[in-house]
């Protein structure tokens, strides 16, 4: 999925980072800002969950979407996740997202 991320962000013109763990993520948010961060609920070591309350506590504005198998329409209390990503996911899931990111950001 990682890749696959990576080929679609970048055949829209933007520009993408993509890690392996949790912990990888961690380090490169160190490094500089992000705008958006996509991860997966089920990572090796840190889970989605963990990884994006530490990601809230250094960038609350980041807006932090979470795929998963089974979404749910409002991050449930005490989940540091603006939207979720429903797997199987698809290109036109990926923009109604990120759409609607944008959209809150404004």
């Amino acid at each position: 999925i990682r890749d696959a991320l990576k080929m679609f962000f970048r055949v829209e013109g933007l520009r993408i980072d993509a890690v392996e763990t949790a912990e990888e993520g961690l380090t490169a948010l160190g490094k500089q800002a992000y705008d958006i961060i996509i991860a997966e609920r089920q990572l090796p070591g840190m889970d989605g969950d963990r990884f994006f309350e530490h990601i809230h506590e250094r960038c609350p504005d980041t807006f932090k979407i979470l795929m998963t198998a089974c979404a749910s329409p409002t991050p449930p209390e005490g989940r540091y996740v603006d939207a979720y990503l429903e797997k199987p996911i698809s290109a036109k899931h990926i923009k109604e997202c990120l759409t609607h990111c944008m959209e809150r950001r404004k």
